[in-house]
């Protein structure tokens, strides 16, 4: 077979699978309005962002191996449609453009379905963590609390907020895996403003979750009519923490999590006029805006 024959049907396929992927993205970036049963109560649950990114995620993957393939077939088709007459008569370095071209589209193709992979990954983990941490609070309904998820203030995304007589808790999951060949549980605590795991500081994960105490109290406060202090949580299943009183945050895990309504101090208690008013603003910051 003659190498132009080759190279034109290559490049056939490859824009038959570049239309596909295309066509493919533009239906899943298109969302129809949908309108959800029982909208007015139905609120968000533990790591349903993540849920739904992970989602996303895997329809992009689908898109992309579906342009694959499509490639391959238009490629195969075009073997029997092309025959060295009719192609142009171009010069071998316009021929050697379109093989260099080839192999680049393909080399990106391996790379975002690789990138894919590892983010489906990821967002794999970070759900199931969030998902723990929710099913672990759940006990806090029991004792007088209200518990919601994926709450939205001015912005920031919340993983979890617990209301109740005792104060508002804004509870923030760090998902990260253990160390390989860590032996016994390893340690998280705070330090110098740092979250400190197995030696290794961290600085994003406090500097966030001060930032979404400060929006949630603000918010509430303004609910309310006077100030209404927040109390930040830093969850991390998995690992061994010790809580520490003094501290601007409590560092967690799903062993004393549940705890976590006794270390908080009596200006922070709420009356329950202010729990009801406070509950009511999370439901609407906790809405659920679409299904999976």
């Amino acid at each position: 077979m003659d190498w132009r024959i080759t190279a034109a049907w290559i490049a056939a396929g490859l824009l038959g699978g570049a239309v596909s992927w295309l066509l493919a993205r533009l239906a899943n970036a298109v969302r129809l309005p949908q309108k959800l049963p029982f909208g007015a109560e139905l609120l968000r649950g533990a790591g349903d962002s993540d849920r739904l990114r992970h989602r996303d995620a895997g329809r992009e993957l689908a898109a992309l191996l579906a342009a694959m393939l499509t490639a391959l077939v238009v490629a195969g088709a075009s073997v029997l449609m092309l025959d060295a007459g009719r192609l142009p008569a171009w010069p071998a370095w316009a021929w050697v453009m379109v093989w260099v071209a080839n192999a680049g589209v393909l080399a990106l193709a391996v790379f975002g379905i690789a990138r894919l992979v590892k983010r489906q990954r990821r967002l794999r983990f970070d759900w199931a963590a969030r998902a723990a941490v929710g099913d672990i609070l759940k006990r806090l309904n029991l004792s007088g609390n209200r518990v919601f998820h994926d709450v939205t203030v001015e912005g920031a995304l919340i993983d979890h907020v617990v209301v109740g007589a005792r104060g508002v808790f804004a509870i923030n999951v760090v998902p990260r895996p253990l160390p390989k060949n860590a032996g016994e549980r390893p340690v998280a605590e705070l330090k110098n403003g740092k979250l400190l795991l197995a030696g290794r500081a961290e600085a994003l994960p406090v500097g966030d979750a001060a930032r979404n105490m400060t929006l949630l109290s603000a918010a509430a406060s303004r609910v309310v009519g006077h100030r209404v202090p927040v109390r930040s949580v830093l969850a991390l299943p998995g690992w061994h923490s010790v809580p520490n009183d003094s501290g601007n945050h409590l560092v967690l895990n799903e062993k004393n999590l549940v705890m976590l309504t006794s270390w908080n101090r009596p200006d922070a208690y709420l009356m329950d006029e202010d729990c009801v008013a406070i509950q009511a603003f999370l439901c609407e910051a906790g809405r659920a805006r679409r299904m999976a």
